[in-house]
């Protein structure tokens, strides 16, 4: 019996490690955004236009923050992930 629920232990483990919560942020806008997000493997970074970046976050409620610097403007943005979930956010100016 104790080996059964450690065997069960183990592959759920295995399993959330393995394919953690994730945030695929897209940038469809013209200009080069800097993204800060909270509770996630990268606090900030920089996407091109037309470029992409998966991001590992925690489950729960993420902050995002996009500025454009050339043009002195940001948005604020509120995601709620679920463990394990991955979602996708795009970014357009239009």
């Amino acid at each position: 019996m104790k080996i059964l629920a450690l065997l069960s232990l183990t592959l759920a483990l295995s399993c959330s490690l393995s394919e953690p919560s994730s945030l695929e942020i897209i940038n469809d806008s013209e200009f080069r955004i800097k993204v800060y997000i909270e509770k996630s493997n990268l606090d900030e970074f920089v996407l091109d236009k037309g470029k992409g970046s998966i991001v590992y976050v925690a489950p729960g409620e993420i902050n995002i923050e996009i500025r454009i610097d050339e043009m002195n403007l940001s948005w604020n943005y509120s995601l709620n992930i679920g463990y394990l979930e991955k979602k996708k956010f795009e970014f357009d100016l239009n």
